[in-house]
Formats: C-alpha cells, sequence, structure tokens
C-alpha cells in the first residue's frame, strides 16, 4: 500500500501561521505521518510543532508522531544518558506525554549496548515510546542492534531518490564489473523487507543535502526532459513523478517529503494516484545517470 510521510525538517523557517496553515491542509489531504528529529532548526522544528498541536489537541489522537535522536555536535551518542534527556526535551517541546515512534538518528559505533538497551526499555514500560526504529543501518548493524535490545526495531529510514538509487544498485548490476555492481548498503532493503521492517526514503526529490534537488537542476538536463515527458503522459508533475518512481518499488518503501507550501505539497500528493508503467520506471532509472548490464 502507498504511503508518504510529511516531513518537518524546515518547519521553524516558516511563521507559526503558515505552518499551522500547512499541517492542517495535509491533515485535510489523510496525510497522518509526521516525521521531526530533535536536530532539526537545533530543536526548534520540534517547538513550532508543538505550538500547532497546542491549538489542535484533538488531532493527536489521530497522527503518527515520529522523531529522531543520537546526533550530536560532531558525534553520535546511543548512551542512555543522552537518549533519556534527548526524549524527554523533545516530549517537553511539543506539548506531549509520548511519541508513537523514536529512531536512532546515525549509528554509534561506541554504544554500549547493555546502556542502550536500559535506555530503551525505560522509554517503553515508561509509555514514553510506543515503537522504535533506526535511520541509516545496513543489515549487520541493524541485526546487530536487534540482538542486543529487547524492544522491536520496526523502522529503517534510509536516503533514496532518483538520483541516490544505491539501495538498489547492486541488485540490478550484479555479476558486472561496474561501480554499480557494489553494494554500499549491505543488502539492507532486501532484508527489511523479508523481515517486515518498515522502510523510509530520506530526501526522495534532492541529489544530496549539499548539492539540493534534481528537479529543474541544469546539471540533470536529460532526466528533467524525461520527467517533463511523463508528467504530461500522466496529467501531473515532475515531483510526484519522482515519488511514484520510489512507491513503484517492490519494497514498500514510504518518501518522507518536506515542503513549504500548498501548492508543493498538492503536488507531492498527486504521487499516491500514479502507477507508473515498468518500461517508465526503467527509463528514469537510466535518464537519472544509471546504467544496466
Amino acid at each position: 500500500m502507498k504511503k508518504l510521510i510529511f516531513g518537518l525538517m524546515n518547519l521553524n523557517n516558516l511563521s507559526l501561521k503558515d505552518a499551522e496553515e500547512l499541517f492542517l491542509h495535509a491533515y485535510d489531504k489523510n496525510i497522518r505521518y509526521f516525521d521531526i528529529a530533535d536536530i532539526y532548526g537545533n530543536g526548534e522544528c520540534e517547538v513550532v510543532f508543538g505550538e500547532i498541536l497546542k491549538l489542535h489537541k484533538n488531532l493527536r489522537k489521530n497522527i503518527i508522531i515520529q522523531t529522531k535522536c543520537g546526533i550530536c555536535n560532531g558525534y553520535y551518542d546511543f548512551s542512555y544518558e543522552h537518549i533519556i534527556s534527548s526524549v524527554k526535551n523533545s516530549l517537553k517541546r511539543m506539548g506531549l506525554d509520548y511519541v508513537d515512534i523514536l529512531l536512532l538518528h546515525r549509528p554509534d559505533v561506541l554504544v554500549d549496548f547493555k546502556d542502550l538497551n536500559v535506555a530503551l526499555n525505560y522509554l517503553k514500560n515508561n509509555n514514553l515510546v510506543k515503537r522504535f526504529g533506526v535511520c541509516n543501518m545496513n543489515k549487520s548493524f541493524f541485526k546487530l542492534l536487534q540482538d542486543k535490545v529487547d524492544v522491536k526495531l520496526e523502522i529503517n529510514q534510509l536516503e533514496f531518490s532518483l538520483t541516490s538509487t544505491q539501495l538498489i544498485d547492486h541488485i540490478l548490476n550484479m555479476n558486472t564489473n561496474n561501480d554499480l555492481a557494489n553494494d554500499k548498503v549491505g543488502e539492507i532493503v532486501e532484508y527489511c523487507y523479508m523481515h517486515d521492517i518498515e522502510l523510509q526514503a530520506w530526501s526522495p526529490l534532492k541529489v544530496s543535502l549539499s548539492e539540493g534537488g534534481f528537479i529543474n537542476n541544469p546539471k540533470y538536463q536529460e532526466l528533467n526532459e524525461t520527467l517533463d515527458k511523463l508528467a504530461s503522459k500522466y496529467q501531473t508533475n515532475k515531483a510526484s513523478v519522482s515519488l511514484s518512481f520510489i512507491m513503484r518499488l517492490s519494497f514498500n518503501i514510504a518518501p518522507i517529503f518536506s515542503c513549504s507550501n500548498i501548492k508543493h505539497f498538492d503536488e507531492c500528493i498527486e504521487s499516491l494516484n500514479i502507477d507508473l508503467s515498468k518500461k517508465d520506471w526503467y527509463l528514469l532509472y537510466l535518464k537519472a545517470g544509471h546504467i544496466l548490464p
């Protein structure tokens, strides 16, 4: 089943009025899943979201709020002290008693697994967090964490877009000598799908955090020409075609899309109504600069 998650990474760049309007519009369009993190805007995104939630307390029970912790200034930290304080601070900023989902944001290779297990059990047993998951973790580290903690890890959030297809390149280019045959992600997409772990795609419309988006980017002229043609064919827009590229995969990946205005929001959610043909999917893959054997 297709699913979109609304990302709130830049919510602090909007006025409270505009942020509230965007949230209510998302709710009216049946978006119920919202993604945020303690580091977004140095906590300011959670503050703004909290102000919105105060104005619409009746909607809290109908939405899923997902936040993250573990990234510090120059290092990652899965210690008991950091995780507990991060979650409690997030709850305070958003004015909540609990969050539906907590994701561990980046792998801390210095983690004390017993310490982490105590932290996650505390959050679960005190009803501060309902469900748990991770971000940016390969199969081996995911399996290691799951072996060491009692709570079930149900989600993995990973980078994926038309121009960042490392999750599947090794599958398509297996048994060749080209660089795309190298497995850079530890077979994580296959593992998660086989074990019913929810996959989420961050930056689904970007080349990278530093380079920005690929839509209307002159460096990706051929891709944008193809997106234009397909947008016309499916009577939609380039953003929705790009998101449908992700949702067309067999692995049930949910894109996390962000926007700052209602027009762009409406463009993005059109992707829920698009079913790319197999031929068009592979055409986009090739026009994005990838190769097939």
